[in-house]
């Protein structure tokens, strides 16, 4: 092989990953913005929790082997709170945009649960999840989740979280739990999950 060939070859290989590359970049900055990625969580969270008040935070993302969409913060209450995350992040990899699925991560770092007894029989998470009596008017256009993500499955990597607790006067405490993983989530598989104490 002579050696303009080689460099022929070498730089045709080179031009095509760097059009993949600016194509996949084009693609985040259209429809995997920030905003979306922020936008979709929060539809989700009150979709979850119809009666609670959500909050997410500001959303950045890094661009390199993955796609990493860092989430500041997610406030979850009612009249108490229930839920707050200062430190998340969710992790794309370039390869599962590119075969239309794949595996994602999120990890989450502290993460605090708030957990109580407001009746006999139920939670503050339960009366959260409770459906709204009224349908609620939303101008807003649903945000729709990208189909490789839909065909995606999700690991779930969260580290030193806190659980308070609050059963009665006499029952309230906070238990720790260093690790929590859950592995290959998703609608049509099975999943590993793992609690180390």
């Amino acid at each position: 092989m002579k050696p303009n060939k080689v460099f022929l070859i070498i730089f045709s290989v080179f031009l095509t990953f760097g059009l993949l590359l600016g194509g996949i970049y084009f693609y985040i900055s259209k429809v995997l913005t920030p905003d979306n990625i922020r936008d979709l969580l929060t539809q989700s969270l009150k979709e979850t929790f119809p009666k609670a008040t959500v909050e997410v935070g500001e959303v950045d993302f890094n661009f390199g082997t993955s796609i990493d969409f860092i989430i500041k913060k997610i406030n979850i209450q009612t009249s108490e709170p229930m839920a707050s995350v200062s430190d998340a992040k969710l992790k794309i990899p370039v390869w599962s945009i590119l075969k239309g699925g794949g595996v994602v991560e999120l990890e989450i770092n502290g993460p605090q649960f708030y957990w109580s007894r407001v009746k006999k029989s139920e939670s503050n998470w339960s009366l959260a999840m409770k459906p709204q009596t009224t349908k609620q008017s939303t101008s807003s256009v649903p945000v729709v989740l990208p189909a490789f993500l839909a065909t995606s499955r999700l690991n779930i990597k969260m580290k030193d979280s806190k659980i308070k607790y609050d059963l009665s006067e006499s029952e309230k405490g906070t238990f720790l739990i260093t690790k929590l993983l859950i592995k290959e989530l998703g609608l049509e598989n099975l999943s590993l999950i793992h609690i180390s104490e």
